[in-house]
């Protein structure tokens, strides 16, 4: 076959560093997707849900209508790509994403909300499916691997900027709110209430840039050569080829394409045409032009009988079965949620404002780094071996969390009656000094609840005594009070 070349660009590495720039900042907004209401939902509680009488169950399918948008839009995403083709389909996710922004931050109630929130879900979907299968089409093989590795690299990027803009928030929150200390209690109450609104609300508009630029690089991508190629659109697919490849390579790989999408069709004829017992002329023709001939025969017949084989052959089937319990089992772990209301759990752990948000871009940080020792390691000690690695990781850091998670309950103590008692027309004020909380200790020290909603951390001073009724002294008091369907939890420690 001969194919007209197209006049070569004269910066392929330019052109194949854009298409890694905008592929990498798919990868980013996927991150933004999953960890952007992290740092957003502490503020969405205090404030939307108060505004527009949210409820508990609202508030969670806000938090998950991102993982209900992804998995809906996952199951289309390949059909999609094939219909319109990889670059389409990635401008629509962006256009999605960029779409869903001012949805949520405009959002005047729980519908637009929601349905902005499916918008980021479904964008994540497509992006996750689409980028990946565009890199792995339009790259040598040699590169896929450095492809994929960068688009989760990026992925755990925008998780980090996610946390780091929810902790810029937090600290603009707090330092209003220490600024309204000095105002009457209406008014300050007023002035802290539209400061975490705002927060929320600018937590998203933030996200709009990053949408922007992939949507509107997308739109500047060459389309998969092989998807043009499928379409019989070979001279288009050759330019595409050009534009990240050497000449002679690009042809190389055009015909190596186009020789594998005429192979599946080749090969039942072919089988067909074997005769049952060879004459002279096939045995002369069987005889091996060199010591390699048969080695690539072979290889070239396991390749075709390969790929015609359909994914649940009998050889595929457990392999594929074990990577979706693995898949399955490692989400079931929790992860999502964990990344979703980390904010959250941090605070009812007893870490106020803005450093639950410095804690939860120290835990994005980390899962950054090791992304990035996953791909340092994965050529060199295989996938095997971070799969064992991961997954043994996994279940250490859930049993030390279930252990001390036992420990931290076993030293707390029931003090709600006690603040209960001090509760004077809805309102309740403490001096939370050394003998504040030594009081409240002790008037509870021979209670025999089990559950609380306010507790003082005991002490672990080895001179405080030993058994039940330990003397020693509170370190910190977590109190958790509502009022209507708003919760929250506030941490005095010890002065």
């Amino acid at each position: 076959m001969s194919i007209a070349q197209p006049a070569a660009p004269a910066t392929p590495t330019r052109a194949k560093r854009f298409m890694l720039f905008i592929a990498g900042m798919g990868g980013l907004l996927y991150g933004i997707d999953v960890g952007i209401i992290a740092g957003a939902l502490p503020y969405l509680e205090s404030t939307a849900s108060l505004a527009w009488k949210l409820s508990a169950q609202q508030l969670s399918f806000i938090v998950a209508a991102v993982l209900l948008g992804s998995v809906l839009s996952s199951l289309f995403a390949g059909a999609l790509a094939d219909l319109i083709g990889r670059r389409w389909a990635m401008a629509l996710s962006g256009l999605l994403f960029t779409l869903s922004i001012p949805l949520i931050a405009l959002a005047d109630g729980y519908t637009p909300l929601l349905l902005g929130r499916l918008l980021q879900g479904i964008s994540g979907g497509l992006i996750g499916v689409v980028v990946p299968l565009y890199l792995a089409e339009c790259l040598h093989a040699s590169q896929r691997g450095r492809g994929a590795a960068l688009f989760q690299l990026l992925l755990t990027i925008g998780l980090v900027a996610a946390a780091a803009i929810g902790l810029a928030q937090a600290h603009s929150v707090d330092a209003v709110t220490a600024a309204a200390q000095a105002l009457p209690e209406t008014e300050r109450a007023a002035t802290v209430f539209a400061a975490k609104d705002h927060a929320w609300r600018s937590i998203f508009w933030m996200c709009l840039t990053p949408g922007l630029v992939f949507t509107a690089g997308a739109l500047l991508l060459a389309e998969s050569p092989r998807w043009l190629a499928r379409r019989g659109r070979t001279e288009a697919a050759l330019a595409c080829l050009l534009r990240t490849r050497p000449a002679a390579e690009a042809q190389a790989e055009l015909q190596a394409i186009l020789q594998a999408q005429a192979a599946p069709v080749a090969a039942a004829p072919a089988a067909s045409a074997v005769p049952a017992r060879p004459t002279a002329a096939h045995a002369t023709a069987a005889i091996p032009a060199s010591p390699a001939a048969p080695m690539a025969a072979a290889a070239t017949g396991a390749g075709s009988a390969a790929a015609s084989d359909p994914l649940l052959s009998r050889r595929y089937l457990l392999p594929f079965l074990l990577a979706c319990l693995v898949l399955a089992l490692t989400q079931a772990t929790g992860i999502n949620s964990i990344l979703a209301y980390v904010v959250n759990i941090l605070n009812q752990a007893g870490l106020p404002g803005a450093t639950a948000n410095m804690a939860d871009v120290g835990l994005k940080v980390v899962n950054a780094v090791m992304t990035v020792v996953a791909v340092v390691l994965v050529d060199r000690k295989g996938r095997k071996f971070l799969l064992m690695l991961g997954s043994g990781g996994i279940v250490i850091a859930l049993l030390a969390a279930g252990l001390l998670f036992r420990s931290a309950e076993s030293g707390q103590r029931d003090v709600r009656p006690a603040l209960e008692s001090r509760i004077h027309q809805n309102s309740l004020a403490l001096r939370l000094d050394n003998s504040t909380l030594q009081s409240l200790s002790t008037a509870t020290s021979t209670s025999t609840a089990t559950s609380s909603q306010a507790e003082p951390h005991s002490g672990s001073d080895p001179g405080c005594g030993s058994g039940r009724q330990r003397q020693c002294p509170p370190e910190q008091l977590v109190v958790a009070y509502a009022y209507g369907p708003f919760t929250e939890c506030a941490d005095a420690p010890q002065r």
